[in-house]
């Protein structure tokens, strides 16, 4: 589904999602693009930050993050072609020491340069406002709203000099905690004719549809293998860490870099 498709409240929220692209070179110097994942802006406490799964980010010729300069995300989630980039002036990576549940440390956070950001900036980011921790427990088993944009939406045309992007929405619902994981949960969600799988979705925000509003309850990190059909409808999983992991995160983050 087409982000444009959806009922404006929630479509609203949803516009905080954004893909993320990496400037690389070749070995003659040439610079070069690549897709990773999916990010999203979020509001906290009067900052704006980008949070996204931390492999999209790291490099898999050194395993290490690649550096704030060379992650390119766009102001803009509806046009590529508008190439403004949002500037960052931190990055922060939670790790949390909590034995072997490590899945909830694929995480990290990247704060917006808030230095004389024009107001029409800040409004075109879009960032959800994000006060309140939100536990998935609450919302087992209602709809939910899944946002990003899978590798099969995206295009590097260099010829033309153009990078082309989809958005894509999908429906599920929350399956069951993750009983290997703390703070990780399952997701079962709708597949469609346009999608073959969701690579490109981690770091992908998960929303609970609720009567009082869109509430943000996680951080997609990995797909599942394999789909089930039920009718004429085709459904897989994916594996999210809860929204109350980014909570804790950004709390630290804030006592941490108090400037």
């Amino acid at each position: 589904m087409r982000i444009r498709d959806l009922p404006i409240h929630e479509r609203i929220p949803l516009s905080c999602t954004r893909v993320i692209i990496i400037k690389c070179s070749d070995y003659e110097g040439n610079i070069l693009y690549r897709f990773t994942g999916t990010g999203f802006f979020i509001e906290f406490k009067g900052k704006i930050y980008f949070i996204t799964a931390n492999h999209c980010v790291v490099s898999a010729a050194n395993g290490k993050r690649v550096p704030i300069a060379d992650l390119i995300i766009f102001v803009d989630f509806i046009s590529t072609d508008r190439r403004e980039n949002v500037e960052f002036d931190l990055c922060y990576k939670p790790c949390s020491n909590d034995g072997d549940n490590t899945d909830q440390n694929d995480l990290v956070i990247y704060r917006v340069n808030m230095n004389e950001i024009p107001i029409e900036v800040v409004k075109a980011i879009s960032p959800f406002n994000f006060e309140q921790p939100v536990s998935s427990v609450l919302y087992q088993g209602i709809p939910v709203a899944i946002v990003g944009y899978p590798f099969e939406m995206r295009e590097i045309n260099y010829e033309e000099k153009r990078i082309c992007t989809k958005i894509w929405v999908t429906h599920g619902a929350i399956l069951k905690a993750d009983s290997s994981q703390r703070n990780v949960f399952i997701v079962k969600y709708r597949c469609d004719s346009e999608i073959i799988n969701a690579d490109g979705m981690s770091g992908s925000p998960v929303f609970a549809i609720h009567p009082s509003g869109m509430q943000l309850i996680g951080l997609v990190i990995r797909g599942g293998t394999g789909r089930e059909c039920m009718g004429f409808k085709h459904y897989s999983t994916l594996r999210v860490i809860d929204a109350s992991v980014l909570v804790e995160a950004l709390f630290r983050l804030e006592t941490t870099y108090r400037n």
